[in-house]
């Protein structure tokens, strides 16, 4: 190997002795360096190399040579992520560090846990990720100003843009949408406790005489049960209130908020800015 360290073959050989031995230090830096050298077979050896991180009592070696590799490291971790692994053994392999804000592998982790229905252990490790200390995140709906800010979706807003429409973050919330077909714009996860509640907002724009064709939805999270719909109503000239109330059952210990676009007859919004959105109760006070 140190004739040649570009060796593939010495290379193979060398880690299949380095896992019978259970050298897990030396093992993991062998994957590592085969996932430089050989691109095309980058997903297998990640693969391999997460699977091996799994197998391993002590994980800590392996996350020591991933610190020196922050590629091979973030390919692990959103493999390790996508395959439903420990969260405490993704966190012990980025070695406990709050990922960056463009690490992918710590929004397929929380997206995974929210799929399965672990919700608060996702929400942990958002707050967790997002640098909150205890007590600084309010109950309720996050962001309601449509800010810029370094948390992730589901609990902060996943929005979307297509040919059909956009959503984009601002003063509020600004939207356009043609009309033309059914698309989800904005969304978030809430965790609301049983009770009553009201939505509003203010909205903007010029949206036509059907109205501007989208909808503020609410639901469980898991079962799909229809908590409210509300119309968006907006005014060309000031903002128009728009709310209604709605009751979170027992059994919804989540919630889905989605601002969707309704094809209609003649809706379509060239442009239209939403604000002063809010959810207020008595159990949030």
């Amino acid at each position: 190997l140190e004739r040649n360290p570009r060796s593939r073959t010495v290379r193979f050989l060398l880690l299949e002795y380095y896992v019978r031995n259970g050298k897990a230090t030396e093992a993991a830096e062998e994957m590592a360096a085969l996932t430089r050298l050989m691109p095309d077979a980058r997903p297998l050896l990640i693969a391999g190399l997460a699977r091996f991180a799994e197998s391993v009592p002590d994980s800590r070696a392996i996350a020591q040579v991933l610190d020196d590799d922050p590629a091979a490291q973030g390919a692990v971790l959103e493999h390790l992520a996508a395959t439903g692994a420990s969260p405490d053994l993704l966190l012990e392999l980025s070695s406990g560090r709050r990922p960056r804000p463009d690490a992918k592998w710590a929004s397929v982790l929380i997206d995974a846990l929210v799929e399965r229905g672990d919700v608060e252990q996702a929400y942990a490790l958002w707050r967790r990720f997002a640098g909150f200390p205890a007590g600084t995140v309010p109950a309720g709906l996050f962001n309601a100003g449509f800010e810029d800010l370094p948390a992730r979706p589901p609990f902060n807003w996943r929005l979307t843009s297509s040919q059909g429409g956009t959503a984009q973050l601002g003063t509020g919330l600004q939207i356009t949408y043609s009309g033309e077909e059914r698309m989800l714009l904005a969304e978030q996860l809430l965790l609301l406790p049983p009770g009553v509640y009201t939505l509003s907002f203010e909205a903007e724009g010029d949206a036509g005489s059907a109205g501007s064709g989208l909808v503020w939805a609410l639901t469980c999270h898991g079962s799909g049960t229809r908590l409210a719909a509300v119309a968006v109503q907006p005014s060309s000239v000031i903002p128009r209130s728009n709310s209604a109330g709605f009751t979170v059952p027992g059994g919804c210990p989540a919630q889905w908020i989605r601002l969707v676009g309704t094809p209609a007859a003649e809706a379509g919004s060239p442009g239209l800015s939403i604000t002063e959105l809010a959810i207020t109760g008595a159990n949030l006070q």
